[in-house]
């Protein structure tokens, strides 16, 4: 049975909006009807697998044409680019480290492969620090009074290909086992309807192509329980195959259960702010701000790769290899909502309602740039036991949060008993104590110390990155 591409998606589409119909109503489907609805959904599916293998041909033969492209195209513009003498260095490094991530890209994968391109990275964003300024490729030394250096376009080219190695390389990384493959799908399916339902608040689209609000948070109630019933799918923390092994591809798993979470969070609290709420102008430009973050690391992705994401892309599948100063720089810009956070946090100043959407632009933004800090300044050594408990602190705040998101969403303001209530609360400032104690390592102009009380540079910006995030977790939980 053949079906063309133009079909598929509205096939899939009516079956989709059958199955929500009937969770609607409520009442309890006949067995003809169930046996019919199996029979769609598995035909559903052949469909879906099938389209997914011909657009993976698709990919594969566009790639093998435009690396023909790229290499004829070379060797047609070769005679006519000329780089400065002084900009020479540049270029030759450059150039070797195309040839070391050409190299990678044809050897068989092990593990060694991860380190060596974070260090190829490394001397990317180096090269990026030491020769880029204000978009202009310069040799060391050079004054804003001094010529524009010639070459700029093919350094340019050169620094934009090796990016987009990296991003192929990296699209390898982690692996998902074939048992994992459909939980992989299902987890990006929600997180595409997820960015729908929150990309129709971004844009005010009119929200009668849900039908009616009402419905709307349906929906999203409806995503959160396809992500508990893949949550309880694990055993002990962990997704098995049928044998009971442990199948690669867990990190990449959570990782993309982390990010649905966060979209469940961030459409809930776009509901709940319907537009009538007042911000300040304080709090207004705070929200922007992490808006025009989130954009620009975006952005700064799309251009380094030189092509969109689809629209099934995930923040879990993008690369993080925006350079550092840009990083830098964007999260300077959060600092201001940061404190008003912080300062939420010890004096409720602002309403709730305020607050969450204040608290979860700010975290999607700092989840970018931590991300990227991660990626492009690991962690020092001796800063292990901070940096791990960081995370473990955050991924107890994230549960906390996933909890009551999930009360919320089935209409129920509290928790069920007073005991429940209390172990919510308790496990809160469980956290917020741990945290506390970190804070209170930190020297006065915010540097963390190791063990020895050593002040290392590197790893710095990913800590302070870190427990900024735990804070604004703290604000979602409260």
């Amino acid at each position: 049975m053949a079906f063309k591409s133009a079909t598929v998606f509205p096939t899939l589409r009516k079956l989709e909006q059958d199955l929500v119909d009937v969770k609607k109503t409520g009442n309890v489907p006949s067995i003809n009807d169930i046996e019919e609805m199996a029979e769609r959904t598995w035909k559903a599916n052949f469909i879906y697998e099938n389209e997914i293998a011909k657009l993976q041909r698709e990919k594969e033969n566009l790639e093998m044409v435009m690396h023909h492209i790229w290499k004829n195209f070379d060797e047609v513009v070769l005679s006519i680019w000329k780089v400065d003498k002084d900009m020479i260095t540049v270029y030759e490094s450059l150039v070797n480290i195309k040839k070391e991530l050409v190299t990678l890209s044809e050897a068989e994968p092990k593990p060694s492969n991860a380190k060596t391109l974070r260090n190829l990275q490394e001397r990317l964003h180096q090269i990026e620090n030491c020769h880029c300024i204000n978009g202009i490729f310069v040799p060391a030394g050079w004054k804003h009074m001094d010529a524009i250096p010639k070459g700029q376009n093919i350094i340019a080219t050169l620094l934009a290909r090796n990016y987009k190695l990296i991003r192929k390389l990296l699209e390898k990384e982690p692996a998902v086992s074939e048992n994992l493959v459909s939980l992989e799908n299902r987890l990006k399916t929600i997180i595409h309807k997820l960015k729908i339902i929150k990309e129709s608040y971004d844009a005010k689209y009119d929200l009668d192509v849900f039908n009616s609000k009402p419905i709307e948070i349906q929906e999203i109630r409806f995503l959160q329980e396809d992500l508990q019933a893949i949550d309880t799918l694990k055993k002990n923390g962990v997704f098995l195959d049928e044998e009971g092994n442990i199948p690669e591809g867990q990190a990449k798993l959570r990782d993309l259960e982390e990010e649905a979470y966060d979209l469940v969070h961030e459409c809930l609290v776009e509901f709940e702010n319907d537009g009538s709420t007042i911000l300040s102008d304080l709090i207004a430009t705070a929200v922007s701000q992490a808006r025009y973050v989130s954009d620009s690391i975006v952005g700064s992705f799309q251009r380094n790769i030189g092509e969109l994401p689809s629209a099934t892309t995930s923040v879990t599948d993008s690369p993080r290899m925006v350079a550092l100063p840009t990083v830098y720089n964007l999260k300077d810009k959060l600092v201001g909502g940061i404190e008003q956070i912080k300062a939420g946090i010890q004096h409720q100043r602002e309403e709730k309602p305020i607050m969450n959407l204040l608290a979860s632009t700010t975290r999607s933004a700092l989840g970018y740039v931590n991300k990227n800090l991660f990626f492009g300044e690991p962690v020092d050594e001796t800063f292990k036991p901070i940096y791990d408990s960081l995370i473990e602190i955050r991924r107890e705040l994230k549960d906390l949060r996933n909890e009551k998101d999930h009360i919320t969403l089935n209409d129920n303001d509290g928790l069920k008993t007073e005991e429940q209530e209390n172990e919510f609360i308790a496990k809160l400032n469980f956290c917020r104590t741990k945290l506390s104690k970190i804070e209170a390592t930190r020297m006065e102009d915010g540097k963390f110390k190791n063990e020895e009380n050593a002040v290392p540079s590197r790893g710095q910006a990913t800590l302070s990155g870190l427990i900024d995030e735990c804070y604004i977790l703290v604000a979602e939980v409260l």
